[in-house]
């Protein structure tokens, strides 16, 4: 027998509301915590400042320390760092790729996290998370167009 939750009071000793938001995420239909005004820009904030920290640290390294294309800077660890960087660049390619809709962005996009690390990275969550409205949740961040892919 079929029974519809919002009739109920009480199931397995949970009020009604638990149970319907169990139910919800259990069916794909939860879209997780909605960012508040307020928590919405303090992570813009946040990703801003790290996109900002993280293009300055390239820029004064290249100026102070020149090309990061010299040799002697391969050191085995360095060589063992960027196979780890690039192996992480990889995974945020795939999921960019699946998010994007636009050719030019699933192209441009990962060239620039290849070029760029961490900086472009931050920068795309920034874009990310400026496309959003307030009592949108991180599932909008994550998924293309904020929907499940589940057909309900």
């Amino acid at each position: 027998m079929m029974r519809n939750y919002g009739d109920l009071v009480e199931e397995e000793g949970k009020p009604s509301s638990e149970y319907q938001r169990e139910q919800d995420f259990a069916n794909g239909k939860d879209g997780g915590q909605a960012f508040s005004r307020g928590g919405l820009g303090l992570i813009r904030t946040l990703f801003v400042a790290l996109t900002l920290m993280m293009t300055i640290v390239i820029i004064v390294t290249c100026v102070t320390a020149g090309t990061p294309f010299n040799s002697a800077l391969l050191t085995p660890w360095m060589k063992a760092t960027l196979v780890d960087f690039y192996f992480n660049v990889f995974v945020l390619i795939c999921w960019i790729v699946y998010k994007e809709e636009s050719l030019l962005g699933k192209i441009v996009w990962p060239v620039l996290l290849v070029c760029f690390g961490a900086a472009a990275t931050c920068l795309y969550v920034v874009v990310q998370l400026f496309k959003l409205n307030p009592g949108c949740s991180m599932k909008d961040v994550l998924l293309r167009n904020g929907k499940s892919e589940q057909s309900n």
